[in-house]
């Protein structure tokens, strides 16, 4: 450790001196290397648009570092490594740039897929609950709630959210699914059949609502 800090110290005293001597000139690589933090969002989106997404982030996460204070350069790094499936981290870095935007909804839809992802339920439900206290008929953080719910085995709340759903998006038959199923795993097959049934009148061969069905016999 002594040695460490000790190199530090010599790094420091020789760039303090090189300043000193240079003057001006220091102060052109100081406002180079800003221009140059500055170009990596551009870089980054150029990057994106040829379909390299590991550079795109790599130069994002040079602008975050640069500007750790600026939201739209966290949120970036979150969705770009969202899109490379590095999930853990997006999580992570979603709720670093809720923090500096606390009414951010997109900070937190991104945070519930990256958990989500993760199978994460228990950590997902209070960001799906966030979401809909910022916005109450939200598609994504609502049938996103109703799927953690399901997978957290409360069934009946998983029901009660996809029926709302409907009442929002009645022609969504996901969402006419996922209220089957909810129903049928809270023991409610009456329920659940008429529900499978009206699926099946829209969609005669839905595989999921056949299925269902057949297991509500």
């Amino acid at each position: 450790m002594r040695r460490v800090s000790l190199t530090k110290q010599s790094l420091a005293l020789g760039a303090f001196l090189a300043c000193s001597t240079l003057g001006s000139h220091c102060d052109l690589v100081a406002h180079a290397a800003a221009d140059d933090d500055e170009e990596a969002l551009a870089r980054s989106f150029a990057l994106e648009a040829r379909g390299d997404l590991a550079g795109a982030l790599a130069a994002s996460e040079r602008a975050a570092r640069a500007h750790p204070e600026l939201y739209f350069d966290v949120v970036r790094v979150a969705y770009l490594e969202l899109r490379l499936e590095k999930y853990a981290a997006a999580a992570q870095d979603y709720a670093r740039a809720a923090k500096l935007a606390p009414r951010s909804l997109e900070a937190l839809l991104g945070r519930q897929q990256a958990l989500l992802a993760l199978e994460r339920y228990t950590d997902a439900e209070p960001v799906g609950r966030a979401v809909l206290t910022s916005d109450a008929d939200n598609y994504l953080g609502s049938s996103r709630l109703a799927f953690t719910l399901f997978n957290l085995k409360r069934y009946d709340e998983a029901a009660a959210l996809y029926a709302r759903l409907l009442v929002l998006y009645p022609s969504d038959l996901e969402m006419m699914t996922g209220l089957g199923y909810s129903e049928l795993r809270a023991g409610r097959k009456r329920e659940a059949r008429e529900t499978f049934r009206a699926l099946l009148a829209i969609s005669p061969e839905h595989p999921r609502a056949r299925a269902g069905l057949a297991a509500c016999r």
